[in-house]
């Protein structure tokens, strides 16, 4: 496999096709912060702590990074944490608590500082985050991204397998029993009502995570590492994808496509009745893309009014639909709107339907 040896080019080569690159800056280097955490941390380095310290340079090594460009700090803490933010000079800077570091052995660990390492390299920014719906659901794409390269940084997938078993369960080595098909058989207990809880998550359930990477481990680019073959890496991706729309987004998904029909009826309707009247075409045009049920109803409830009364009626309900879809999708709302717009303009032959639409706010 022939890489690139930069670090963030490389990380791109494995990033998950549903995670989508942002151009926004990376999280902004914070030297009040780090030295915060020199205070209150161990900053690690060969002396002090040399078994760290060479999972360090094993996952630097597997990553193209610099080792030096890295500041890996331990707080004691009995809870399991990770997390990492952009250090000074262009470097990482990535923080363990106790817990972490005292149940992970090996290369247990370098897929956990692979991970963190991960978030960084594709530039996963704080700004990025929001609570919608859709925003969470991109979320858990960047956690399957970072997940890749925390297995590209250990390169075994046994023991990726062992650091998610134990930092779910909190557990060593000694009380597990590393059996992963059992462990993998537990997606059994989820069903359509899991789907709405774990669509509030940021993170995918670790038994998700789990199945995404056995299939990455499978793939082309993952295998190109050790000089064999494998699945087409597009081919694993909509295999992840359909088991993330099964366990975690199918409901996000079937309301995405509710909001969305109803918010281009109501804009269908805008643009039909913006030419003072609601010819015989624009009604076998709304009966085409929406179904005769739609428009038997939109007949009925426009029956009898005034011209204006229609207007105001149709501009209610247009913006309504258009403020829940909002709601949904918060990170790509104005590209889709840019998109319905011009689409249905062009279906119902209405110049200017984006001034029109844009008046309504005014």
């Amino acid at each position: 496999m022939k890489t690139d040896d930069d670090p963030f080019n490389f990380a791109e080569i494995f990033r998950y096709s549903e995670d989508i690159s942002s151009n926004k800056i990376d999280n902004v280097a914070n030297s009040s912060y780090e030295i915060s955490e020199v205070h209150n941390s161990l900053l690690i380095n060969s002396s002090i702590s040399p078994l760290i310290f060479d999972s360090l340079e094993r996952v630097s090594n597997n990553l193209k990074i610099n080792v030096d460009k890295i500041n890996l700090y331990v707080f004691s803490s009995g809870e399991i944490n990770a997390r990492c933010f952009n250090g000074v000079n262009g470097g990482f800077v990535i923080i363990l608590s106790s817990k972490i570091i005292e149940i992970l052995d090996g290369l247990e660990l370098d897929f956990v500082i692979g991970h963190e390492l991960g978030h960084l390299l594709l530039k996963h920014t704080q700004e990025e985050r929001d609570s919608s719906p859709e925003g969470l659901k991109l979320s858990r794409a960047k956690e399957i991204s970072v997940d890749r390269i925390g297995l590209v940084a250990c390169q075994d997938l046994d023991s990726t397998m062992r650091a998610i078993m134990k930092t779910i369960s909190g557990l060593p080595s000694k009380y597990l029993n590393f059996n992963f098909s059992e462990f993998m058989n537990q997606i059994r207990i989820y069903d359509l009502d899991s789907s709405k809880i774990l669509e509030r998550s940021s993170h995918p359930s670790f038994l998700i995570r789990a199945r995404a990477l056995m299939h990455f481990s499978g793939s082309d680019i993952y295998q190109a590492l050790f000089q064999s073959d494998g699945k087409i890496i597009q081919d694993v991706d909509k295999q992840i994808k359909r088991e993330m729309d099964k366990f975690i987004d199918k409901t996000f998904n079937e309301e995405i496509i509710e909001r969305e029909n109803n918010f281009e009826f109501w804009l269908s309707s805008f643009a039909a009745i913006s030419k003072n009247s609601l010819s015989k075409e624009d009604q076998e045009l709304i009966k085409k893309h929406y179904g005769n049920d739609k428009l038997n109803k939109f007949k009925s409830l426009i029956m009898e009014r005034s011209s204006n009364e229609v207007l105001k009626i149709v501009q209610e309900k247009l913006l309504e639909s258009f403020a829940k879809l909002s709601e949904m999708k918060s990170a790509s709302i104005d590209k889709d709107l840019r998109f319905s717009l011009d689409k249905i303009s062009k279906i119902f032959k209405v110049e200017n339907l984006i001034d029109k639409f844009s008046k309504l706010f005014e």
